[in-house]
């Protein structure tokens, strides 16, 4: 009995001397020894000087604590620090063979990474010395490892990038991170939290779980006030264009799996924001497309398939400023293009396996509000701009699937209170649109220099409206597709010459209603045109110019500007046989067209007013020919009456009209007796009948002209005046 006390008693004493012991060199003296080697060995390891405050060792829960880590980098600046760094190591790993860490915690890391200019990395070299060893064959497999709690708190990092033409520097921190319960064996999710700020001001909040064995993960992601021209050195090699603002917010929840077949990942519930989005070309402070609120929520996208729906996506306010210069080079469309491979790089050729399927591509509904544009156009002779207040657009249902209609509505409005409304359906491929239009009071003043190439006339005024339903489409391997069906009025339109800037030609109103047409076969059916006060301006200058056959030549470049870059030609379908061509009835109320002659003097002014009737039954196909019936009056008196048939749509014109003029006063012509005669016209008065027939290119006319009351005047001097004995001709 009092042997066991003693063994016991020795024990027990072994045990406390163990225990001191065990704590003097945990506590004491391992820290000091463990801190020098570890200052020692990495310093010749990493080929940078390492500094370390303190070690703290505690033997009984085997964790160890390393407080005020310091790397320097080669080039002197900082390369990676902690505050502190705590491990706790798991003793039960020895009996269960596996690597066990109750406690991971590093409080304030920092570290920097820069890429040279070389593409090279401040620690290359580490990453060379360091580089994983194929195992060997006979190696047995690794214990798997298991963390309880990993957390870094206060995490910093800079980070530069030289090797682009734009240099790159960020800073993130802090940086936040909690890691529970993690472990590589086989389908063990361990959950986790992950928050991070930059410089800049985005933040990343991102929360779920991950596993490695297989690598995967599932949670929520949120990135806020990202701003794309931060990252423009990454980007802008790439494009045409710079980004000179925007913030762009993502969230979502995530699901990804890296597998033997790749990555396969899934989103769901997400959300897209981005706002204040400026973009302008190259170079250029000026933006050319702005967004001011861009969402997409309901985002849901699968690798596999490749796959995109969204419940919808709106813009709220946004503006296009589109340039188009002297030669012809839109701005938007020029810095929209690919960006192609750098010089002395093979291009790329496809080849049939290279193929992929198009994506599959479903939104619920497309919405803009409050969307305007300009259009500055300097290849026309004049300066031209063309806007659009404000701009409306709804899609439903949209997707690239073959032959899918999508629901659109569009509404534009444009000055001067016009506006244009379609609404129908749009089929992305193969490409076709079914539109109702319904446009009221569109300006044709901006439209003026796309005329003036062709005419020397300016139009200072006028609106078209147009009510009806167009069918276009672009077919593979056949001619495009064009019908409307409807009607068009053109109000107000004013033409002054581009020579004297004087009115040349205009009218109150044209309404064409009850229009057929189609673009193939070609033809063109129209039930009734209404002209409504039509006028014309004739003027025979003092240099012999008449200004209509001016008007009919193109303008001229106003100096100093460039030749502007011509505009293609549109080319209807070809066809074989003529175009069908009717138009019911043609009616034309109060018409004035007015004569001045300003190469004699006094000059020459007459009026053909009151101009009116009808046309009916022109068509290309009418044998009958259409009827004639057309009535005006010259200075207010003279009755003028065309009647009888013609055919100019047919194959073969035809002719047969009577033309009568009757007590038409000849005095306002007295300038030319005068100037040619010799003599003024004292008094005069002028009826004339004539019968035209034009049938198989033969022209058949019978004339009668009678003068009355046709008295001479006083004698003029002309020099111009012949010599021969009028008066006894005329008594």
């Amino acid at each position: 009995m009092h042997t066991q006390r003693s063994v016991l008693r020795r024990v027990i004493v072994i045990a406390i001397v163990a225990s001191i012991v065990l704590s003097i060199l945990g506590f004491l003296v391992a820290p000091p020894i463990v801190k020098s080697q570890l200052v020692k060995r990495l310093s010749v390891e990493l080929g940078r000087p390492v500094r370390i405050e303190s070690v703290r060792i505690n033997p009984w829960v085997l964790s160890v604590a390393i407080q005020g880590l310091a790397i320097t980098d080669r080039d002197g600046g900082a390369f990676v620090a902690w505050d502190r760094i705590y491990v706790n190591f798991d003793s039960f790993s020895f009996f269960v063979k596996e690597w066990r860490f109750q406690e991971v915690t590093a409080v304030a890391p920092s570290g920097r990474v820069v890429v040279n200019q070389d593409r090279s990395l401040n620690f290359s070299d580490l990453l060379q010395k360091f580089a994983a060893k194929p195992a060997p064959a006979d190696r047995s497999p690794a214990w798997p490892l298991r963390v309880g709690k990993l957390v870094v708190v206060g995490a910093q990092l800079d980070f530069a990038d030289h090797s682009r033409s734009q240099e790159f520097a960020t800073h993130v921190g802090p940086v936040n991170l909690s890691l529970l319960n993690f472990y590589t064996a086989p389908n063990r999710d361990a959950p986790y939290q992950f928050t991070a700020e930059t410089g800049s001001g985005e933040k990343l909040r991102w929360a779920g779980t991950v596993s490695v064995n297989p690598l995967a993960s599932e949670g929520e992601l949120l990135i806020s006030g990202i701003q794309p021209a931060t990252y423009a050195p990454y980007y802008r090699d790439l494009v045409r264009f710079d980004v000179l603002g925007g913030v762009l917010d993502v969230s979502g929840r995530y699901k990804a799996t890296l597998g033997e077949r790749g990555l396969a990942a899934t989103m769901e519930s997400g959300h897209v924001h981005l706002t204040a989005l400026k973009v302008a070309p190259r170079g250029s402070t000026a933006s050319a497309l702005e967004l001011a609120d861009l969402e997409i929520t309901g985002l849901e996208a699968t690798t596999t398939p490749l796959a995109v729906k969204a419940t919808k996506v709106a813009l709220f306010g946004g503006r296009a400023s589109v340039h188009r210069s002297a030669d012809g080079v839109i701005d938007l469309v020029a810095m929209m293009q690919p960006v192609g491979p750098p010089a002395g790089t093979a291009p790329v050729t496809p080849t049939a396996g290279d193929a992929k399927p198009k994506p599959q591509v479903d939104i619920g509904a497309v919405s803009v509000r409050q969307f305007n544009a300009v259009f500055e156009d300097l290849a026309t002779p004049r300066r031209a701009v063309n806007t659009i207040d404000n701009a409306e657009v709804d899609l439903e249902k949209v997707t690239l699937a073959d032959g899918a209609a999508i629901p659109v509505k569009i509404a534009l409005s444009l000055p001067a209170q016009g506006a244009i409304n379609l609404h129908g359906s749009i089929v992305l491929a193969p490409l076709q649109a079914t539109l109702s239009v319904d446009a009221a009071n569109v300006s044709l003043a901006t439209i003026s220099p796309y005329i003036e190439p062709m005419f020397n006339v300016h139009i200072t005024q006028g609106a078209v409206s147009a009510k009806g339903d167009v069918h276009a489409a672009l077919p593979a391997n056949a001619p495009m597709e064009l019908d409307y069906t409807g009607s068009v009025t053109v109000d107000r339109l004013g033409l002054v010459d581009g020579v004297g800037n004087e009115p040349l030609a205009g009218w109150s109103q044209l309404a064409v209603n009850g229009i057929e047409f189609k673009a193939t076969p070609l033809s063109l059916a129209v039930k009734d045109v209404t002209w409504t006060d039509p006028t014309a301006h004739v003027v025979i200058g003092r240099d012999h110019a008449i200004n209509l056959l001016e008007a009919l030549k193109p303008a001229p470049a106003p100096a100093g500007t460039a030749t502007a870059a011509p505009t293609p030609a549109v080319t209807l379908p070809a066809t074989s046989t003529p175009p069908k061509i009717s138009i019911g009835k043609v009616s034309v109320t109060n018409g004035a067209f007015t004569f001045v002659d300003r190469s004699v003097q006094p000059e020459v002014s007459t009026a053909v007013t009151q101009f009116g009737g009808t046309i009916t039954g022109l068509s290309s196909e009418n044998v009958a020919r259409a009827n004639v019936d057309l009535k005006a009056t010259v200075d207010g008196g003279g009755p003028i009456a065309i009647t009888g048939k013609l055919d100019p749509l047919g194959e073969k014109k035809s002719v047969d009209l009577k033309v009568d003029f009757k007590d038409v006063e000849l005095t306002p012509f007295s300038p030319y007796s005068a100037k040619f005669a010799g003599y003024e016209l004292a008094r005069g008065k002028l009826f004339l009948d004539v019968n035209a027939k034009v049938a198989e290119q033969k022209v058949d006319m019978s004339n009668v002209v009678t003068l009355t009351q046709f008295t001479f005047g006083a004698p003029s001097q002309s020099p111009e005046a012949t010599k021969l004995p009028v008066r006894l001709a005329v008594a």
